[in-house]
């Protein structure tokens, strides 16, 4: 290299903006690599400041110019007690959507993941060891028709393994996911609608969904197939008590459902399948029903709104073994 070439390089080395662009690189640079420790520190405390005896993460990784979230090795506790807990959470966001105002995640992964919600006779909520307050006053908001909403879509959702375990006055319910796929979840009314598939079981009772339609917006629809197997009705029967004192049995469904609630039209549910009851026992003060088989294949439509009376339709056969009614 001749003299000339090396003052050159030099003096272009020693300009004052060449200084400053490649300190504020390596700051930026030393940034993003401390980001993890600090978010991860961060997340540790906020949970124990929030009703956690204590937190784990055993592993965060970051990488911004992907969009690459991983998180493993997470362990909360309360009173002694699991709350939530996942071995692998990976997330991968689109970045350039947040341009156009959309929280767009690609690809998620959630193994190993278990959670436990409660919800106390207050109106609290328990989310895990974080608690919310429940009949908070609604506060007024300003719509801006001029800046449009935030939307969020979910491309391709995994998760194995997965176990909520939901607490209520009323119920008490442990839904256990052994592998389900989500896809083309969206709040964009213009979007295509989703679908999900999901093998587990509620209450240790078989349950398969195969939703060809899961859309949220402008209304809740939900349409594809369901089938449960022997689901104990004693575990719903508080929510019952005061029309029906007495609601047992075991109960299945193999059949196809349309699940809607919208503002306009209130909630709506039609079903086409076959319902089977084993050792049905049902009674209130006025009668008292009992059977050691009820079968039921049809349709069922279930409609009630604010303004209307409560609609209960249906179209098919009923069978019964050794049935008695009083």
């Amino acid at each position: 290299m001749s003299s000339s070439q090396k003052t050159t390089r030099v003096r272009f080395i020693n300009k004052r903006w060449v200084k400053i662009s490649a300190t504020v690189a390596a700051v930026v640079c030393f940034l993003l690599l401390l980001l993890p420790f600090g978010a991860k520190y961060y997340l540790v405390q906020w949970l124990e400041n929030n009703g956690a005896d204590s937190a784990v993460i055993e592993k965060l990784r970051y990488n911004p110019f992907i969009g690459s979230v991983t998180i493993g090795g997470f362990d909360v506790q309360d009173n002694k007690q699991p709350r939530l807990h996942h071995s692998s959470l990976v997330l991968d966001f689109g970045l350039i959507s947040l341009f156009s105002r959309d929280f767009r995640l690609q690809r998620a992964e959630y193994r190993d993941v278990s959670i436990d919600i409660e919800q106390y006779e207050d109106g609290r909520w328990r989310f895990g060891s974080y608690t919310m307050q429940g009949n908070t006053a609604e506060k007024d908001v300003v719509e801006d028709d001029q800046v449009p909403a935030w939307g969020f879509l979910a491309d391709q959702v995994r998760i194995e393994n997965c176990t909520v375990h939901f607490r209520s006055p009323d119920l008490d319910l442990t839904l256990v996911v052994d592998k389900a796929d989500l896809a083309g979840i969206t709040t964009r009314e213009s979007e295509q609608a989703g679908h999900l598939i999901l093998q587990g079981s509620l209450n240790n009772s078989y349950l398969k969904l195969d939703l060809d339609r899961v859309q949220i917006v402008p209304e809740l629809l939900l349409t594809g197939d369901v089938k449960v197997a022997d689901f104990n009705l004693d575990i719903i029967a508080d929510l019952l008590r005061d029309v029906l004192p007495v609601f047992k049995g075991a109960v299945g469904l193999n059949g196809k459902v349309l699940f809607n609630q919208s503002s306009f039209n209130g909630l709506k549910v039609e079903y086409d399948g076959s319902i089977g009851v084993t050792g049905p026992d049902i009674g209130s003060k006025s009668f008292s029903t009992r059977a050691e088989k009820l079968g039921w294949q049809g349709k069922v439509y279930y409609q009630s709104a604010l303004d209307s009376p409560i609609v209960i339709t249906t179209d098919g056969t009923l069978s019964a073994d050794h049935y008695n009614l009083e």
